[in-house]
């Protein structure tokens, strides 16, 4: 098996990661607040989609304005952010994913930082 399957979550695992990780974010009491009259199940499948883009290694073109265009207009901030990523490193620690998965998990999550985050000087 070569080095990138083995960094790579299976179908199967990426459902029950993003099922889970939309259960807590959409509770949480700092980030919550974002998810407030979502669709869930909507966002659950946006959500496995860009995972496996992100697996890939291969961005399609304009994903990345079109996640700015989505996420900027919500105010973001880094703290926020920053809490996103720690619900998912928990969700993917309680579910038992391998220490290299969930590393390269929160590798490709932080890649889309600049996606999500509307910088102050951004006149977006």
């Amino acid at each position: 098996m070569s080095d990138k399957a083995e960094a790579t979550p299976s179908k199967e695992q990426i459902k029950k990661v993003t099922t889970e990780f939309y259960d807590r974010v959409f509770t949480d009491p700092m980030i919550g607040h974002f998810f407030h009259n979502k669709d869930k199940k909507r966002l659950i499948n946006s959500q496995i989609s860009l995972t496996k883009v992100l697996f890939s290694g291969t961005i399609p073109e304009g994903l990345p304005q079109k996640m700015a265009d989505i996420h900027h207009a919500l105010h973001i901030n880094g703290s926020q952010f920053d809490r996103r990523q720690m619900i998912l490193k928990e969700t993917l620690e309680d579910l038992k994913t391998p220490n290299h998965l969930i590393d390269a998990w929160i590798d490709a999550e932080k890649s889309i930082k600049p996606w999500i985050i509307r910088h102050q000087n951004c006149r977006h």
